[in-house]
């Protein structure tokens, strides 16, 4: 769960615990998310980083098709466009 993410990174990196808590990235959010109907934070990472990777994959086999020109894919690089965002 989140809390417990929070415990693990306090205790790997006790030098950044005051901001790992004050972060609202890690907490659940105060309202629900419409796409996963959850306030669970890293549930929805997760699904749009599963998304990502299917997009991926559909717009990968376009381009091999000939149908778009040039497409550039993300595999294995969902988490850094996911958690910047």
């Amino acid at each position: 769960t989140e809390a417990d993410l929070r415990t693990i990174l306090k205790a790997q990196c006790p030098f950044q615990s005051k901001e790992i808590e004050q972060s609202g990235l890690l907490h659940p959010s105060p309202h629900p998310f419409p796409d996963t109907s959850s306030t669970n934070t890293l549930l929805r990472a997760h699904v749009h980083m599963i998304r990502l990777r299917q997009m991926d994959n559909i717009l990968q086999n376009a381009q091999r098709q000939g149908r778009i020109s040039f497409y550039m894919t993300c595999r294995g690089e969902e988490s850094t466009h996911i958690g910047s965002a």
